[in-house]
């Protein structure tokens, strides 16, 4: 869904064709949907972090909060010299620094940035879980959602701003939580509301296909976006439950860090150098199939660093 979306975004922004009314329409409603790729990020790992029984203390996460500066440091200037090169502009250390904290390279790693914020927090979280019942844990993820999500969007539609929501991410806080409070739900329970996940995933599209034909430019904190991630990622772990998994899913789950590190490179190297632009050529096809194989270069470049010994271990 990511690889996706990039390319969807990096392709439409190309420019160069005719664009009607009726597909820039279905164009925001698909762009709109994709964006509930980051919520189930992060929903994932709030299972992988505190539903599983592990152990989540600061010392614990110290090698994941390394791991994440690592790669910002090493893809960031790796990406950005890249970038110059391609360009063809000069830089320097300067630059170069600048680049990286601004998030001024070939890659996104703004994600990156949020996600060691998060990471940071998930000692906190993990500690509440321990301690709390499922009823305290309902509530808190309900406030988080209220006030970083909900309470935005109200102000939004009646022209009122506020100065200050929250000082981090309440969004990504509340998909740890409420990943965290799906993944402990026993099956039986999951099995109990089908019916009431059901009508989530109905209602969360119903919202973004409102939105997207009204051309609304959403994120993934629009609450329409979190329902539809919510409940979907119900389902999901509903039908994990209940299903053998996948021969190579594990392979390629471990590969979805780097995926999301290494694609838009291929994205850029298609639009920029390559001056491929499949919005030109029945993107009803094109699009899909070059983010397949946006996908499928992505997945077998990761699969090939990480048969280095030092990038398997501090990088990806």
């Amino acid at each position: 869904m990511i690889v996706m979306l990039h390319t969807m975004s990096s392709t439409m922004n190309a420019g160069g064709f005719y664009v009607s009314d009726f597909r820039i329409q279905v164009w925001y409603v698909l762009h709109q949907f994709l964006f509930t790729a980051v919520p189930l990020f992060i929903m994932a790992t709030g299972a992988g972090f505190l539903s599983t029984g592990r152990s989540c203390g600061y010392r614990d996460m110290g090698r994941h909060i390394a791991r994440i500066i690592c790669c910002i440091l090493f893809f960031g200037t790796l990406f950005y010299v890249v970038r110059m090169l391609v360009e063809r502009n000069p830089f320097g250390p300067a630059d170069l620094v600048l680049a990286i904290f601004q998030d001024n390279t070939w890659s996104h790693m703004w994600y990156l940035y949020r996600l060691l914020g998060l990471y940071f927090f998930i000692p906190l979280l993990w500690a509440f879980m321990k301690v709390s019942k499922l009823w305290e844990q309902a509530v808190f993820a309900g406030l988080l959602l209220f006030f970083a999500s909900v309470y935005p969007y109200v102000c939004g539609m009646i022209g009122f701003i506020p100065a200050r929501i929250l000082p981090v991410s309440g969004t990504w806080l509340f998909c740890a939580v409420a990943g965290g409070i799906l993944g402990r739900l026993p099956v039986e329970k999951k099995r109990k509301y089908r019916g009431l996940i059901l009508a989530g995933i109905l209602a969360g599209l119903g919202g973004v296909v409102w939105e997207g034909m009204r051309q609304t430019v959403m994120s993934e904190e629009h609450p329409f976006l979190l329902l539809l991630a919510m409940s979907l990622f119900a389902w999901m772990r509903l039908w994990c439950d209940e299903k053998e998994s996948f021969p190579g899913m594990g392979k390629l789950a471990g590969n979805m860090l780097g995926v999301y590190i290494i694609h838009p490179v291929f994205i850029h190297i298609c639009v920029k150098v390559l001056r491929f632009n499949p919005q030109l050529y029945l993107p009803v096809l094109t699009v899909p199939l070059t983010a397949a194989a946006i996908y499928a270069l992505s997945v077998a470049t990761v699969c090939f660093l990480r048969k280095i010994p030092i990038v398997r271990r501090y990088l990806l």
